[in-house]
């Protein structure tokens, strides 16, 4: 008898730190996920992405190296005009009149901004990279970079004669780009924020569904954050000295892309 009690007396004590234990596990808050945060550099400018949890099965560093690697192929692979050996420099050095062969992201967005040069009437044009040299704002090493002489009207309009998107084709298959003129192409104003489109498609892809992508001033957005706010992005006031913030675009838990511009971060005074 003193046996079965003592043994009764340890099974109920087992029992109740068991309900104690379930109690606790039922009562306790769900732990609630982390904002991750990675910075960097990529074309020319800085990048933040913002993610709320990660997908099952994917790492922090894992997430990282797929982001990274999208950037760094986008920038110094394909669409840099300060890397020597991207195909963007190699199709600028070679000569009109013959298809060059390139990568289907490249095709695609020098297509797409023929299209926007079309819409826009030429306000926009990728062939515009002998004023962006000629202003200093250009991968020129070559003195280019040392003006700081406001360019009169007949350099201008010479450089302008070296200008016109109408000189470019593509062709997406195969993907491959055409000049019948020498012109020059930067994607400075399209790059961007077709980079931040590819990171939402990678994180569409691995499941990744709450996110804030920032590359440059151009942005895509998407979900909430951890505590199931949303993401509050803030346009910056173009002035001098500390930074203060102009306006806050309240996104309501929509996803969204916006695209910022401007020269206050990038000039000289004459």
């Amino acid at each position: 008898m003193a046996k079965l009690a003592g043994w009764l007396s340890r099974y109920s004590f087992t029992l109740g730190f068991l309900a104690l234990f379930f109690l606790w596990v039922w009562l306790r808050p769900e732990p609630v996920a982390q904002v991750y945060q990675l910075t960097g550099a990529t074309m020319g400018t800085t990048y933040q992405v913002m993610v709320a949890g990660f997908p099952e099965g994917l790492s922090d560093a894992e997430l990282a190296q797929g982001i990274e690697q999208r950037l760094y192929r986008l920038d110094r692979e394909l669409m840099s005009t300060y890397a020597p050996d991207s195909e963007l420099s190699r199709f600028n050095r070679s000569e009109p009149g013959a298809w060059f062969d390139v990568s289907p992201e490249l095709a695609f967005v020098v297509s797409r901004a023929i299209d926007f040069s079309q819409m826009t009437d030429g306000y926009f044009d990728v062939t515009v990279g002998p004023l962006v040299d000629r202003w200093g704002f250009g991968p020129d090493q070559d003195g280019a970079m040392h003006w700081s002489r406001v360019p009169d009207q007949s350099e201008i309009e010479s450089l302008q004669a070296q200008m016109g998107y109408q000189h470019l084709q593509t062709s997406l298959q195969p993907p491959r780009l055409l000049k019948t003129a020498p012109v020059r192409v930067d994607l400075s104003g399209i790059a961007k924020g077709y980079a931040a489109d590819v990171i939402a498609d990678y994180f569409a892809d691995v499941g990744q569904v709450d996110y804030f992508i920032e590359i440059g001033g151009e942005l895509r957005i998407q979900g909430q954050k951890p505590d199931g706010s949303p993401w509050v992005p803030a346009i910056e006031k173009p002035t001098d000295g500390s930074p203060e913030v102009w306006a806050i675009i309240d996104t309501q838990g929509e996803s969204i892309a916006l695209a910022g511009s401007g020269d206050y971060r990038n000039y000289f005074v004459e």
